[in-house]
Formats: structure tokens, sequence, C-alpha cells
């Protein structure tokens, strides 16, 4: 592999990157508990549905117009 400087600068960023979550993780534990996602996937589940609607609205108004 072809190493650059992009590639040692990405590498340290997915270090400090990983190091930061690995850090929040221990100091929330229950950041992660079966509660907490159920209730962001049901949030996300809302927010992909309104959006499906929203893009299938602009494309019949694209359509009719």
């Amino acid at each position: 592999m072809n190493w650059s400087w992009e590639n040692f600068f990405v590498a340290i960023i997915v270090a400090i990157m990983a190091w930061l979550l690995y850090k929040n993780l221990r100091a929330m534990p229950q950041a992660f508990s079966k509660e907490n996602l159920s209730k962001s996937f049901f949030t996300l589940g809302l927010l992909a549905l309104g959006l499906i609607l929203f893009i299938g609205l602009l494309v019949l108004f694209l359509k009719t117009g």
C-alpha cells in the first residue's frame, strides 16, 4: 500500500475518534441500553417515513407541473 500524508492524518483522526468514543462509553454505559436504542430507532423510523413522504410529494409535484 502506498502511504501518503493524507493516509497518516486519516489514521490519526480515526484513532482520536475511537479513543473519544471509548472514553464517552466508559463515562455513560447506559447510552446503549435497550430502552434508549428502541426510542432512537422509533424516532429514526418516523423521520425516515416523513422523508419518504416528502420526496414522494416532490416527485408528484414535478410530474404534474
